[in-house]
């Protein structure tokens, strides 16, 4: 009872870290796209080197976070193999990080004209390419104490990490502007990713003080730990890269095609999925592991899993529905440059309401043991998609937001479909993927017809609604009406369910 105790308090700890984090980033758009700080063409180029660095960095770390996690629970009994274990690993990423980055930074100028076109290479790209490092073993030592289950640290760390990353970022985006130290601005872009290399060097340094003050690593390698860990972490290389890069993938072609300002406005679009993933992410931390368990009463707890997944996917539905109407409003809080970021929020909506079926579907892959070497083949397919798609649309010059959501729904699609037909296939689980699928319609139909009268037949798709205007509170209004019926008829029958689950999940976090 002690250690189920321990995990729902971690689990707690870390979704109200996720939680804050997600969040508070969603309410920085109002001053990162204040065009006093930020142009559009800046904030895009600011997505795009994030964006980059959320994916070289699994190659830095070589996905050894999820090694370090899976063989601690072999050698946490012993103290001084513990010791030695962490120890093997924190060393091995300073040496192989360091050696990954100084090539990086060798090549930097081919590295700047391939992927980030239009952004100067120094300071900005340098300062990505250097926070790699630093941001690997940062990620190690919060991996160590999610291994320990030390989940109060874990988000206390989390929770500092951020808002000192904010806190920099504010002052470098007021102050900074200006003011010159060798021979680069301190503001704008140049600020931003500043701030992001400065917050990770110095949390890794309290890092690496916090394990040598309490004795949990030493400075060794231990080949043969080394090698175990390397074994297990190496194949999953593919699936998080392929994973992470989805959302890098339309940044990338818009700024290549030579469309920053329209990168800055995508961008905004896709934040708006954070709301969902706040959402999502909560649902799949309380699934995942009472999926595992019921997986192994057999046909009676698939039954289980999928009558409580029906019920998970529509409050999920819900959500996405109610960002794909809504967002509209906050976008118009926003500069006026980025009025038509609302426009592309349905599509990426709906790719995240498709999004939930391909992950029901890899909890039963991952589970049999057998399969999960096939999860590559659903992110992987996903990103030949998306990457394809978006190449072959860019060198006819058609290449644009419209384009880019329509290329990330699509890819989620693939997603979906294979893993689909690979738990099918292999009878692992089956899901009701009619009824999925008919949600999935409602979501995309009641968007567009919250969307369309008021928008496109009243105003004008080329129009603008003036902020509380007359025609501004019709439209929500109208909305309102739109999205009710719209979540009326994505619970259907499940109404008691829903509520149930609904509380059930309050009850358990409060």
């Amino acid at each position: 009872m002690a250690g189920a105790n321990k995990v729902a308090k971690n689990s707690f700890l870390y979704t109200v870290a996720n939680m804050v984090t997600k969040a508070s980033t969603f309410l920085l758009l109002f001053i990162y796209t204040n065009p006093a700080f930020l142009s559009t063409e800046d904030y895009g180029r600011v997505n795009l080197l994030t964006s980059f660095t959320n994916i070289a960095v699994l190659l830095v770390n070589l996905s050894l976070p999820y090694a370090l996690i899976r063989f601690y629970a072999e050698y946490k009994l012993d103290k001084e193999k513990c010791r030695k274990f962490f120890g093997t690993i924190m060393t091995f990423m300073v040496l192989f990080g360091s050696a990954v980055v100084a090539v990086m930074l060798v090549f930097r100028n081919p590295i700047g004209d391939i992927l980030f076109k239009g952004i100067a290479v120094y300071p900005a790209v340098i300062f990505t390419l250097l926070t790699l490092v630093f941001n690997a073993l940062y990620q190690m030592y919060q991996s160590i104490l999610q291994a320990k289950q030390q989940g109060g640290k874990f988000a206390k760390n989390s929770l500092l990490f951020f808002f000192f990353h904010v806190a920099l970022n504010v002052v470098f985006l007021i102050f900074g502007r200006g003011v010159y130290v060798f021979g680069f601005e301190l503001g704008g872009v140049n600020g931003m990713m500043l701030s992001l290399f400065l917050s990770n060097f110095v949390f890794t340094v309290y890092g690496i003080i916090d394990m040598s003050k309490h004795g949990m690593m030493a400075f060794t390698i231990d080949k043969e730990m080394l090698v175990t860990a390397l074994k297990y972490s190496v194949p999953l290389l593919p699936h998080n890269i392929a994973n992470n890069m989805a959302s890098y993938i339309s940044k990338h072609f818009l700024n290549a095609a030579g469309k920053a300002f329209e990168n800055g406005i995508y961008s905004v679009s896709m934040q708006f999925s954070s709301i969902i993933e706040i959402v999502q992410s909560s649902i799949h931390l309380a699934f995942r592991p009472w999926f595992n368990d019921k997986m192994k009463l057999g046909e009676e707890g698939k039954k289980e899993i999928v009558d409580l997944a029906s019920v998970a996917f529509r409050i999920s539905a819900i959500v996405c529905l109610g960002v794909a109407l809504f967002s509209q409003e906050v976008v118009m809080l926003l500069d006026k440059n980025y009025y038509d970021a609302w426009k592309y929020v349905p599509i990426i909506a709906v790719a995240h309401a498709i999004k939930f079926v391909y992950f029901t579907h890899t909890f039963g892959i991952m589970y049999d043991i057998k399969q999960s070497k096939k999860m590559f083949f659903c992110s992987g397919s996903a990103i030949v998609v998306n990457f394809t798609m978006s190449y072959v649309l860019t060198h006819f010059g058609l290449y644009n937001m419209l384009t880019a959501a329509l290329c990330f729904a699509v890819s989620r699609a693939t997603a979906a479909i294979v893993s689909v037909v690979i738990c099918r296939k292999n009878d692992i689980i089956k899901y009701n993927v009619g009824e999925m699928g008919f949600i999935i319609l409602l979501v995309a139909a009641f968007s567009v017809a919250g969307l369309i009268p008021v928008n496109v037949l009243y105003v004008g798709i080329e129009n603008e609604i003036a902020l509380f205007s007359g025609t501004f509170f019709i439209n929500i209004v109208f909305k309102l009406v739109v999205f009710a019926a719209g979540a009326v008829c994505i619970i259907g029958k499940k109404r008691k369910d829903v509520l149930s689950l609904v509380k059930g999940i309050i009850k358990k976090k409060l």
